[in-house]
């Protein structure tokens, strides 16, 4: 009998779809009980910081290559920022 990750072939890219799972579900429930403001500014800097480190690892790391590893990481959290935010216009915010 074959093991799950081996028959879904999700063995090596497991950490990559629980990052964006992870970081999606976190920006939509933090759209949820937050301002449109502070929620909108946190989105940037986790982009922004996304972003830096992809280049980090293709600029100072030697290419894609050695730093391969950190830019699909960055990559994955590029990816879940952006649907976390695609989908936040559609969550409707808590009134207290």
């Amino acid at each position: 009998m074959e093991e799950a990750g081996q028959w879904m072939f999700l063995e090596g890219w497991t950490p990559f779809i629980l990052i964006i799972l992870f970081l999606t579900g976190a920006i939509i429930i933090m759209a949820r009980f937050s301002e449109q403001k502070l929620h909108y500014s946190v989105c940037a800097l986790l982009g922004a910081a996304a972003i830096s480190t992809f280049l980090y690892s293709y600029l100072q790391l030697g290419g894609m290559n050695a730093g391969a590893g950190l830019a699909f990481y960055s990559v994955a959290g590029i990816i879940g920022v952006s649907i976390g935010t695609a989908i936040t216009p559609f969550v409707k915010t808590r009134k207290e």
